[in-house]
């Protein structure tokens, strides 16, 4: 009875070490992951349509932070599609991009 208690015990001490271990692996990936790319921290924006303009969205916010005075009905069909669906930027310097690229 001894003999299985004690393997129970150290079965129990090399899971537990064992996951300890992966834990902290995984979380040091993460880690880096979020240093290389802090847009990774679900910080984004959208570039959508906004009674028939475009607007940025930050985040999941329903309201824009930003409504431009370009009608979306004044652009082609494939960029009117895109911005329907929205379209989901990870940087300020791609944004600013595509803000340039609609109102120019």
């Amino acid at each position: 009875m001894r003999n299985k208690i004690f393997w129970l015990v150290v079965f129990a001490v090399l899971t537990i070490t064992v996951l300890g271990v992966l834990f902290v692996t995984l979380d040091k990936d993460v880690q880096e992951k979020v240093i290389e790319n802090p847009y990774l921290l679900d910080d984004y924006y959208t570039l959508s349509e906004y009674k028939g303009k475009i607007a940025v969205f930050r985040n999941q916010e329903t309201v824009p932070t930003e409504i431009y005075d370009v009608y979306v009905s004044t652009l082609p069909q494939h960029d009117r599609t895109l911005l329907e669906k929205g379209i989901r930027i990870e940087t300020p310097e791609e944004l600013q991009r595509l803000i340039e690229d609609y109102t120019s």
